[in-house]
C-alpha cells in the first residue's frame, strides 16, 4: 500500500435504500419553570424533494394535522398516537407542535454531528 492510499473502514455498506422511520427524542417545553420533558418519537422519513413540499403542505394544516404528517408514533403511557391525542398534546404544551417540526427538521441537517 503506497503513502498516498488511505484506509477506509466502512461499518456498513452505503446504500440509496432510505428507512421509512427514524426515532428521535423532543424536549417538549412546560411553563412554570418546569423542566422540559422528553418526548420519545417515531418520525416519517422523506426525501429532500418531500421535506421541500411538506414544507408548503403545513401552513393550512392544525397542528394535530401536522403531528400526523411528520409522526408515524410516539411513546406516551396511555395515550397512542392518534388525532384525538394530538389534538390534547397540542392544547396542553402549546410550543409542543413547534418543538416537534424543529426537532423533526433538524435531525437531517445535523445528522452528521450525531454519527
Amino acid at each position: 500500500m503506497s503513502a498516498q492510499t488511505q484506509v477506509i473502514d466502512v461499518v456498513e455498506p452505503f446504500s440509496f435504500d432510505l428507512p421509512p422511520t427514524f426515532d428521535e427524542v423532543v424536549e417538549i417545553s412546560r411553563a412554570g419553570g418546569l423542566p422540559p420533558q422528553r418526548l420519545p418519537v417515531v418520525f416519517r422519513y422523506r426525501t429532500r424533494k418531500e421535506l421541500d413540499e411538506l414544507r408548503d403542505e403545513l401552513a393550512g394544516k392544525s397542528d394535530a394535522e401536522a403531528l400526523e404528517e411528520m409522526l408515524v408514533d410516539w411513546q406516551v403511557p396511555g395515550k397512542p398516537f392518534n388525532r384525538e391525542n394530538a389534538e390534547e398534546f397540542a392544547n396542553k404544551f402549546p410550543r409542543g407542535p413547534t418543538e416537534v417540526l424543529e426537532t423533526y427538521f433538524r435531525a437531517y441537517w445535523t445528522a452528521k454531528a450525531k454519527n
